[in-house]
């Protein structure tokens, strides 16, 4: 059986644990399986958003409701001690979207920036890759070091040699080590997609692409050939 919480879609401002809000007139309702997967349909439009991993018992006493000035419910989060997720957020006009996508691709930027610039190693590749179906969204640097770069030299056979697959091979992210790759959070930016009205994945991933690649590239101990790969993948 779901487990369910029911947030009231205008109440007064401010924010408030949702369960010390009284229930009354339109809801936003949660509803939360056995699996961990929550989920909601978007008020007035009835298309269904979905999260992943979230626990009953967080749901039940760390879920947090914001209204505005206006009354209306802004942001429902779960917020457990220093660990905030976001839920939900309602939009005001399309003006309102762009200005708090900007702000999480700025500082998305900054910190994945910062995360980059941390490695001392000679880099040879920086990629870009990122994805988006709708529902979920996934953005992230990777980094491929010099090292890295070799090993994968070192393990070219003469076949792929032949074949010409030493570019393919040392330009695809997914030859490199996994743990070099870092994302933003993905979570908080899939619910600021979903519950958008306009389309502005691009928006947001160019922006910040544009931002990471003025941030670092000229800070990089960059190898002689080195490249900053941007690719979408499926």
């Amino acid at each position: 059986m779901a487990f369910e919480v029911t947030i009231p879609l205008m109440y007064k401002s401010g924010r408030y644990n949702a369960n010390d809000i009284p229930k009354s007139g339109d809801m936003l309702l949660l509803s939360l399986d056995d699996r961990d997967i929550l989920t909601y349909d978007m008020p007035k439009r009835g298309y269904e958003v979905r999260l992943y991993s979230v626990e009953e018992q967080q749901l039940g006493s760390c879920l947090y409701a914001t209204y505005n000035a206006e009354g209306m419910l802004k942001y429902a989060e779960i917020i457990d001690g220093d660990e905030v997720r976001l839920i939900y957020i309602g939009y005001t006009d399309e003006a309102d979207e762009r200005a708090e996508l900007l702000d999480f691709a700025e500082q998305s930027a900054e910190q994945l920036s910062e995360k980059v610039l941390s490695c001392k190693e000679k880099i040879a590749r920086l990629f870009i890759e990122f994805y988006f179906d709708g529902d979920s969204y996934d953005y992230a640097v990777k980094v491929g070091t010099e090292a890295d770069k070799q090993a994968l030299l070192d393990r070219l056979s003469d076949k792929e040699m032949k074949e010409g697959l030493l570019e393919h091979i040392i330009d695809n992210s997914g030859d490199y080590p996994y743990d070099r790759r870092i994302p933003c959070d993905t979570d908080t930016a899939s619910i600021l997609l979903r519950c958008a009205e306009s389309d502005l994945f691009r928006f947001v991933t160019d922006k910040m692409t544009e931002l990471i690649k003025a941030r670092v590239i000229d800070k990089l101990n960059k190898t002689d050939d080195f490249k900053f790969i941007v690719s979408e993948y499926d």
